[in-house]
């Protein structure tokens, strides 16, 4: 098949041609797209992913009840902001299970 110059990737045989600057999720899902063209090269595990974000979420609770608890406001602080950044990070991984060629959950 001819490769055409505005499509982002050649046309292989039974891989959809993706128009230029397009976003590959409207196209692509894991039986007709290689995951190259995906957020991550790999499909992330539903269970892992899940115990880890259920360890965050409790750490999250914790570290709130233990910060209000011994008034270690600003250390309380930045362990909220980067246990919940980690919450949102394993959350997305998990909306990626099904379909890697999204964009959606990384976005904050």
């Amino acid at each position: 098949m001819p490769v055409d110059p505005n499509m982002t990737y050649p046309a292989y045989p039974g891989f959809p041609q993706i128009p230029q600057g397009a976003d590959p999720e409207m196209y692509c899902n894991i039986t007709l797209c290689p995951l190259v063209l995906g957020q991550v090269e790999y499909i992330p595990t539903l269970a892992g992913n899940a115990l880890y974000a259920a360890i965050f979420g409790i750490l999250l609770v914790a570290q709130l009840f233990f910060g209000i608890r011994y008034k270690t406001w600003g250390f309380m602080g930045g362990m909220l902001g980067g246990v919940l950044l980690e919450l949102i990070g394993y959350i997305a991984r998990i909306q990626l299970h099904d379909n890697p060629f999204k964009n959606n959950p990384f976005l904050m």
